[in-house]
């Protein structure tokens, strides 16, 4: 678990340095840094799908409540994986660019000494 957790901290921690980049850019490169305004809410679920997903999977936390078949409890775990999915992939060049504008972010605080 140790080694697992180790090998994906600092990946989580790029991601995570991405994403705040787009959503939140500095002030002084507001346009050249950042999201558009439709982009953002779809970064904001593409952290809280996966979350969701993996809370289907506590069958007696969804299913009951929902009051849902077996049949149709399956088919809402499948659409949330897959849901999940979608909008990781649709964040993708999102995030890319996150990472990207990171390198313009740290040239102008050292240039500049601060934000």
């Amino acid at each position: 678990a140790g080694v697992l957790s180790g090998a994906l901290f600092a990946p989580a921690v790029r991601l995570v340095r991405c994403y705040v980049t787009c959503v939140r850019p500095p002030s002084w490169g507001r346009r050249f840094v950042g999201v558009s305004w439709w982009a953002a809410p779809v970064l904001h679920a593409s952290f809280a799908l996966p979350l969701i997903a993996a809370v289907m999977w506590a069958t007696p936390l969804v299913r009951e409540p929902l009051r849902l078949t077996e049949d149709a409890f399956l088919l809402v775990r499948v659409g949330a994986l897959l849901a999940a999915a979608a909008a990781q992939l649709a964040v993708t060049p999102s995030l890319v660019q996150g990472f990207l504008d990171g390198g313009l972010v740290a040239w102008y605080e050292r240039k500049h000494g601060s934000l």
